[in-house]
C-alpha cells in the first residue's frame, strides 16, 4: 500500500465511519422513495462497506463481520434487479424512438420495487455501532497493513491471470474479472490520500478497465431487459443499435486492458 501503516489505519477508521453514516441516510432515503440515483448509491456504499469490512476482517468481531456481509448481500441481491432495469431505462432514454420500450421498463421497475421495497430492511439493531468497535487499538495498524498486502497481491494476481483472455471469458466470468477489478480499485483508493488520487496512473487505470467492461455489461443488461418486456415495432433496431454499441465497446475494453497490463508490466492481452 502507498500509505503507511498508522496512515492506512487512520484513513480506514475515517473512511469507514462516512461510509456507515452515509449508509444509514440512504436506507431511509430507499426506503421512502428508492429513486434510481439513491438505489444505485446504496449499492456502491455498501460494496464499499464490503471491501472495509475485507481489510479491517484482523479487527473486527468475527460474528459482527459476518453479519453486515449477510445483511449487505441481502440488500444487494433485492435491489439489482432493480438497479438492472434502471440501467436500460437510462440507456433507452438516449435513444430515438424508444420511449414506448422505455416506459414499458419503467412501469416493470415500478412494480418490481413496490413488491420489494418492504423488505428493504434496516441493518439489524446495533449493527452499525458494533461495526465501529475494533479489537486491539495498539496492534490495528500493523495487522491492517498486512491485510491489504496480501487482499492487493490476490486481486492483482487474479486479474492479471484473466485479463489475456478476457475476451473468450464466458459472461459469468467476466463479471467475475470486473468484481475483481472494482476490490482492487476500491483496495487502490484506500491506500491513497484524495488529492493523490487523481494522480495516481495505477487508479487511472483500474478506474478505466472497470468502467469500459461494466459499460459493456450494462449494454447487455438493456438487451435482456428489451427481449423481457418489449416486442414492439422498433425492438429489433434498438437491438441493433444494442448489438454495434457493444462491439464498439470491445475495442474499448481492449484499449482499456492494454493499459492496465503496460501500468504493470505485463504482458499485453490478445
Amino acid at each position: 500500500m502507498v500509505m503507511k501503516p498508522r496512515s492506512l489505519f487512520r484513513h480506514w477508521l475515517r473512511g469507514r465511519q462516512r461510509l456507515l453514516s452515509g449508509l444509514r441516510t440512504l436506507i431511509r432515503q430507499c426506503r421512502r422513495r428508492g429513486d434510481a440515483e439513491q438505489i444505485h448509491e446504496l449499492r456502491v456504499t455498501l460494496r464499499r462497506l464490503r471491501l472495509f469490512v475485507r481489510v479491517g476482517r484482523p479487527l473486527l468481531d468475527p460474528h459482527v463481520a459476518a453479519s453486515f456481509r449477510a445483511w449487505a448481500h441481502e440488500i444487494s441481491k433485492l435491489t439489482s434487479p432493480v438497479r438492472d432495469l434502471d440501467v436500460a431505462i437510462e440507456w433507452l432514454r438516449k435513444e430515438q424512438n424508444s420511449s414506448a420500450a422505455s416506459e414499458a421498463c419503467q412501469q416493470a421497475r415500478d412494480q418490481l420495487w413496490r413488491t420489494s421495497r418492504h423488505r428493504l430492511r434496516p441493518p439489524p439493531p446495533g449493527l452499525l455501532n458494533a461495526m465501529g468497535k475494533i479489537a486491539d487499538a495498539d496492534t490495528a495498524p500493523a495487522s491492517l497493513a498486512r491485510r491489504a498486502r496480501k487482499l492487493k497481491r490476490r486481486y492483482e494476481a487474479a486479474a492479471r491471470d484473466a485479463l489475456p483472455r478476457f475476451s473468450g471469458l464466458r459472461a459469468a466470468d467476466q463479471h467475475e474479472f470486473r468484481r475483481t477489478l472494482r476490490w482492487w480499485r476500491y483496495l487502490r483508493e484506500l491506500g491513497l490520500r484524495r488529492k493523490r488520487q487523481a494522480r495516481d496512473a495505477l487508479l487511472a487505470a483500474l478506474i478505466a478497465a472497470q468502467e469500459t467492461t461494466g459499460d459493456r455489461q450494462n449494454l447487455a443488461l438493456t438487451m435482456t431487459a428489451l427481449r423481457r418486456h418489449w416486442s414492439g415495432p422498433q425492438s429489433a433496431p434498438l437491438r441493433g443499435q444494442l448489438r454495434r454499441e457493444q462491439a464498439e465497446q470491445m475495442v474499448r475494453i481492449k484499449n482499456s486492458l492494454e493499459g492496465l497490463a503496460r501500468r504493470r508490466k505485463w504482458l499485453s492481452p490478445a
